[in-house]
């Protein structure tokens, strides 16, 4: 998979239905076309697009878009990140892995749709993410906290005004178990620093990170996942 596929809403929701894709972690508002006028539509932008041709039987899909589409059936799980201000979302992208594949799917500015691209290898992924970023404003890594999550009270301890927060990441990942609580994080952006919240179980740790710490703490559950993967389909 290297190549990429972008989509609207409605033709999105046609393919879910012909790949029996119900729904897709991360992105809750993608769902199947609620009316046969609306997938005729979605079906025939697909045809035009070459994604989708007529068959004999039922329309058959282009062999890399199935690959992308298999991605997100098959995913053994995934690591979503979303960054916004205190206005609205400015990016919404999500990583999905299953063996050896591993798709992202980013939603693109408001009204242009989705966008999914396949990356053949994990550091790949890994530097998409960094990129995202983009920014890393920590010379060196200073712990701040680490407490119980029902013994903190992170804006007094840590003696931050919220006010200050430019703009905030949030970063969950989850397994085929549904098993979300080992990976979630807050990033905090200020105008002079990054504060990183990383939430295991009943724990919270709280950081200033460099890049290096930043980007390895943010990229280690799609690693786990990746590996599990791989291992469960007898790659590695």
């Amino acid at each position: 998979m290297a190549s990429i596929v972008t989509l609207d809403q409605q033709e999105f929701g046609t393919l879910m239905f012909l790949f029996g894709i119900r729904e897709i972690p991360g992105f809750p508002e993608l769902q199947t076309p609620v009316s046969g006028e609306v997938a005729e539509t979605a079906a025939r932008s697909l045809m035009e697009k070459g994604y989708l041709a007529e068959g004999e039987e039922e329309p058959s899909i282009s062999m890399e878009l199935a690959a992308m589409l298999r991605v997100l059936r098959e995913q053994d799980g995934g690591f979503a990140v979303l960054k916004r201000d205190r206005e609205k979302v400015l990016r919404h992208l999500a990583f999905y892995f299953s063996g050896e594949m591993i798709l992202q799917l980013e939603a693109r500015q408001e009204g242009e749709g989705y966008q999914m691209l396949g990356l053949p290898y994990l550091p790949l992924a890994v530097g998409s993410l960094a990129g995202q970023i983009g920014v890393f404003k920590n010379k060196e890594t200073r712990l701040l906290l680490e407490t119980g999550l029902d013994e903190a009270d992170l804006e007094k301890e840590l003696g931050i005004d919220q006010t200050l927060v430019e703009q905030m990441w949030i970063m969950t990942g989850w397994d085929r178990l549904g098993d979300e609580k080992g990976c979630i994080f807050f990033l905090w952006e200020m105008a002079d620093r990054q504060i990183l919240f990383q939430m295991s179980g009943e724990r919270v740790k709280v950081t200033e990170p460099d890049k290096a710490d930043l980007v390895n703490a943010c990229t280690w559950w799609m690693s786990k996942v990746h590996g599990q993967s791989m291992r469960d389909k007898g790659i590695a």
